[in-house]
């Protein structure tokens, strides 16, 4: 992540700027992104129970002390 910022960075500096640069150490940036998502997603997940199947129940309405 620091080395595609660093390029966006170093690439800004420049008064020509090289689109192509830029736009590689973008993608870059985004797939790393994504990438990093991934894996806190997996390490969230990663417990003895979290294999297990869930059940969620969403109702609407009035109810509980907050709702008067």
């Amino acid at each position: 992540v620091e080395d595609a910022e660093m390029i966006v960075n170093l690439t800004e500096e420049i008064d020509s700027i090289d689109t192509a640069l830029l736009e590689e150490g973008s993608k870059i940036i985004r797939e790393l992104t994504k990438s990093l998502d991934r894996f806190e997603l997996t390490q969230l997940l990663s417990g003895p129970y979290d294999k297990e199947g869930a059940v969620l129940t969403v109702t609407a309405g009035a109810g509980g002390t907050d709702a008067q």
